[in-house]
């Protein structure tokens, strides 16, 4: 964690209220408990600006769905719902994201499995909205398995996927 506040102090000496962020080192050099304390304090109910602009290039909607996508990589983080077009959508791009930023440190399929079942999106019974969304990550990342869980609900609840946000897509 003092790694973590030494790499503010390094990005920035204040905070957006211009106040100064707190050293978390003592003249010895060394963290001392009650300082890495307050600093971990002072970082936590302190408020940062932080805006990550979309790649050049994209036009009105693209960019829009490229900060809908960036807004949804930290609702992961958080443990919170998607948003999008389609909950489908929205798990492609996420994985896409996580993909992206993360990188291949991190097991793609496990930690959307384990963010999908968080929130219930795991959960097919009478919910077309999740089968269709689980058939489309499915199918984008070739999972036999969920594919085959997600297409039987889905063909049990055939009359209810015209009205799901993202049925032309499948």
């Amino acid at each position: 964690m003092a790694d973590c506040i030494e790499a503010l102090h390094t990005l920035s000496s204040e905070d957006n209220s211009g106040r100064s962020l707190p050293s978390s080192t003592s003249s010895s050099g060394n963290t001392t408990p009650s300082e890495l304390s307050t600093s971990i304090y002072d970082l936590y109910t302190s408020m940062y600006d932080l805006y990550l602009g979309a790649p050049a290039g994209l036009d009105r909607d693209e960019t829009c769905r490229w900060h809908i996508t960036t807004r949804n990589f930290f609702a992961w983080l958080q443990g919170k719902p998607l948003v999008g077009e389609s909950l489908g959508w929205a798990l492609v791009r996420l994985a896409e994201r996580i993909q992206s930023w993360v990188g291949h440190e991190v097991d793609l399929r496990s930690e959307i499995m384990e963010y999908a079942d968080g929130l219930g999106y795991l959960d097919f019974v009478k919910l077309p909205t999740n089968s269709l969304a689980m058939l489309h990550f499915a199918e984008t990342y070739q999972d036999r398995t969920l594919w085959i869980d997600a297409f039987a609900h889905c063909v049990g609840m055939k009359e209810d996927l015209l009205d799901v946000p993202g049925y032309e897509v499948c």
